[in-house]
This record gives C-alpha cells, structure tokens and sequence, in this order.
C-alpha cells in the first residue's frame, strides 16, 4: 500500500483504467486528482506546465488495484494552466488543472 498523508486509498473493484483528474478543476491551492487502476500496475503522476516542463512527479510507484485519491497542494504555482499527466502500465491520459488566485 502506498502511504502519504496526501494520498488515499479506497478498496474497490475497479474494472479498468480511468483517470478523473483534478477536483476542483479551477483550484486556487489545492486540488484533488483521482484515478482507478484494475490491477497492480506501475504508476507515474505528474504536473507539467503549458511549455512541457514537468513542474513536479507526484507518484512513481507500482500500485495495487483500487481507487486512488491524491490531495495536491498546487499553491506554490502561479496563476496558469498545467497538464497532469498519469500513466499506468500501456494506459496514459492527461487532463488540464487551472490555477487561479
């Protein structure tokens, strides 16, 4: 089990791949990122800016199947859009964050 006090953990029986990116899409400090992963995978987490920089690598670890909740504190950014990027195994997605004060 992967253990951070940002990061929960929740036992479900997912069937595949989905990444719901952040919650508050529009955050001003912080924000949520869930995903599901159906099987143990090796997963990579990370906030890019617009220009491709990678701004910070939230997750690279193997995960166990379940729902995955990540609390992100993304206060230290200024005002902009990012890409959060997750990839799992052979499944990669990205959804956009905005940052606004």
């Amino acid at each position: 089990m992967y253990t951070n006090k940002d990061f929960h953990t929740f036992q479900i029986a997912a069937k595949e791949y989905v990444f719901y990116g952040c919650h508050p899409a529009v955050a001003s400090d912080k924000t949520r990122i869930g995903f599901e992963v159906p099987e143990k995978t090796p997963i990579n987490l990370a906030i890019y800016d617009m220009f491709g920089r990678e701004m910070d690598y939230i997750i690279n670890s193997e995960l166990e199947a379940g729902y995955y909740e990540y609390n992100y504190n993304c206060s230290k950014y200024p005002e902009g859009v990012y890409i959060v990027k997750l990839k799992a195994g052979k499944f990669a997605a990205t959804k956009k964050m905005f940052i606004i004060r």
